[in-house]
């Protein structure tokens, strides 16, 4: 019986490799990056992802949605940037290690991320460790338990947020199901970072980043099929904002005429009071 049941799942396995390699295929072809804007990578090459870092400002709000038993790209964002990072995952080995790196700046909630509160069924992989959980089934498990639930909105109500600047979505093939490109500009993100799992086809995953790009959005990085789009408006947002921190205050005129006049009784051998 055990055989029988294996035997009836290589197939399946092999059918599920195939329709990875040939939905890479497709997204590689059918989106052109700009590379105008400078990315670097962080993290290690199995957790990180590429940015543009120099827009980063210590008091962005980052949501990164998947945890996993990598936040290398979250801790080092954190280390050369300054921000405060908030990342969910609904793994308890997910929990275990995020708490365990002692990271001040490094949030986490035990919740799986979807359209509503609640609580949602997930299939654990067999093939990665069981912090790896998946409601679209991404490795085709025969395991399943359920977690609890939470939806973006709710979670920025809870914090006190009222917009996040970056956001990123490892969600292991629920992004058909709880991305909706319309959220971008509501929630004012500036920088999204997303990957595309074969839970859909591929057709489905180019449709949803042309809703991005229709939405103001330049794609400027791919790591396999996740991909890193910038808000057009970004680039100049971050000019003003370093011409604002380099511009010195104007001085009063009547502290010029103060500073002056200390100067003046200093050189006559006098005090300033």
């Amino acid at each position: 019986m055990a055989e029988l049941a294996l035997n009836s799942f290589k197939p399946a396995k092999i059918r599920n490799a195939v329709r990875r390699r040939s939905f890479k295929a497709r997204l590689i072809r059918g989106v052109d990056l700009d590379d105008r804007i400078h990315v670097e990578w962080l993290g290690t090459a199995y957790g990180g992802w590429p940015i543009p870092l120099h827009f980063v400002e210590p008091d962005w709000t980052v949501y990164c949605l998947g945890a996993g038993m990598d936040v290398s790209f979250e801790t080092e964002l954190i280390h050369r940037a300054g921000c405060e990072v908030h990342t969910f995952d609904p793994g308890d080995e997910s929990a275990a290690y995020v708490h365990g790196l002692g990271e001040p700046k490094l949030h986490f909630d035990q919740v799986a991320i979807w359209r509503e509160d609640g609580t949602l069924r997930m299939y654990q992989s067999p093939v990665c460790w069981p912090a790896s959980l998946s409601a679209a089934n991404l490795d085709l498990g025969n395991s399943a338990i359920e977690v609890p639930c939470r939806s973006i909105d709710s979670l920025m109500r809870e914090k006190g947020h009222d917009h996040i600047d970056l956001l990123r979505y490892h969600v292991e093939g629920s992004e058909y199901e709880i991305f909706d490109p319309k959220d971008l500009r509501r929630w004012d993100v500036q920088i999204l970072g997303i990957r595309f799992f074969h839970t859909a086809p591929a057709g489905r995953a180019l449709e949803l980043i042309k809703a991005i790009k229709r939405e103001g959005y330049m794609p400027v990085a791919r790591e396999v099929t996740g991909f890193t789009f910038v808000h057009k408006g970004l680039p100049e947002r971050a000019r003003k904002a370093r011409r604002k921190r380099t511009v010195r205050p104007p001085v009063h005129r009547h502290a010029r005429q103060r500073s002056r006049a200390s100067s003046e009784t200093l050189a006559r051998g006098g005090r300033s009071t």
